[in-house]
């Protein structure tokens, strides 16, 4: 079984996505980065969001990327 994890940054600039992959070689651990995304930041000022619908569509665009750069469908809530 795969143990994958999911990264968001939601910022004032921008909003990025990693997808990781947790790799065990012998006794050594380590992430293995597979995919990322990421959008201009729209609907927050100064840390503080003005216009949720438009972070939203950002947050949607940027997991969209990540998930096509690395193959690995997100499952997170989806309207």
């Amino acid at each position: 079984m795969r143990n994958i994890a999911i990264g968001i940054d939601i910022g004032t600039y921008q909003i990025k996505v990693v997808v990781a992959e947790q790799i065990h070689d012998g006794e050594k651990s380590y992430p293995k980065i597979l995919g990322t995304g990421f959008v201009e930041s729209k609907g927050l000022r100064h840390g503080y969001i003005t216009n949720l619908s438009d972070v939203s569509r950002g947050l949607r665009a940027a997991i969209n990327q990540a998930e096509k750069s690395s193959g690995i469908r997100a499952s997170v809530y989806r309207e």
